[in-house]
């Protein structure tokens, strides 16, 4: 997911910056055209091999969500997950229409980027993703998954590569009605959890702790899930850098009880 993550990500990054010397060409002068042209080479080289990579990298997560969906919809990794999936989708259904002034250099597996991610989000939906979508203010956005839905739909008259039945399109628009109802209750949850007692707030993330757990190495409590995140790529505390493993996190098993009270008393999920 992380590898997946830093291809897609380099690959719009060089994409825009090519653009953005793309429409400084339109203004430039003999000189400065010839600059930018090399820059654009460069860029272009570069975007290729980055655009190889990730659409292999795509590939595998579709093969291993298929056939092993379980440690994708895992308490540790869900988040992460939904963050990336919706992120994607996001950043490339805007890409896509922006693409089409680059399509003389631009293999065709840049437009199979999209329908790539979004069959991955077939493979994995599930109550539990969509809830982790829906979490995050910054992971969802209906218009872009409308228009997501728009692209896979209009493309599957002319692409072989990601057949989209009528079914698979039905569903990934329940997914999207699910999502964003679930966003709904989740704003009214975030206006209760406002309230919240200071000490059921995760430090990290100053959200409401669900799981919290005790970090021996520095006596803080966080939320598991926010923690377990941190340790797939640090395997130290956050607050003092001292060595740490999942198999050091002690529940808290009193303070979970308060919370769910709390969360009962104020009709919170």
């Amino acid at each position: 997911v992380n590898d997946t993550n830093y291809l897609i990500d380099e690959l719009l990054s060089k994409i825009s910056e090519i653009q953005v010397l793309l429409r400084r060409m339109t203004t430039a002068n003999v000189a400065v055209k010839k600059e930018l042209e090399e820059s654009i080479f460069n860029f272009k080289r570069q975007t290729h091999s980055l655009l190889a990579l990730g659409f292999e990298s795509l590939q595998l997560m579709i093969l291993f969500s298929k056939e092993f969906a379980e440690p994708f919809l895992s308490d540790t990794l869900v988040d992460h997950v939904a963050t990336t999936i919706a992120y994607f989708i996001i950043q490339l259904s805007e890409t896509k229409s922006e693409s089409v002034k680059l399509a003389t250099w631009l293999n065709k597996n840049i437009s199979n980027l999209l329908p790539a991610v979004v069959q991955i989000l077939l493979n994995l939906s599930s109550e539990k993703l969509h809830k982790a979508i829906s979490r995050d203010v910054r992971s969802w956005n209906e218009n872009a998954f409308n228009k997501a839905k728009s692209v896979v739909s209009l493309e599957n008259t002319t692409k072989a590569n990601f057949n989209f039945t009528p079914e698979m399109i039905s569903k990934f628009e329940a997914i999207i009605e699910d999502i964003a109802q679930n966003a709904k209750v989740k704003l009214i949850e975030d206006e209760g959890e406002a309230e919240a007692p200071e000490e059921f707030l995760d430090p990290l993330m100053a959200t409401l702790m669900h799981d919290p757990v005790l970090l021996p190495t520095s006596n803080t409590v966080v939320d598991r899930s926010i923690i377990a995140l941190h340790l797939l790529n640090n395997q130290t505390d956050p607050f003092n850098r001292k060595p740490l493993t999942e198999e050091m996190l002690i529940p808290c098993i009193e303070l979970k009880e308060k919370i769910e009270a709390w969360k009962k008393s104020k009709q919170l999920n």
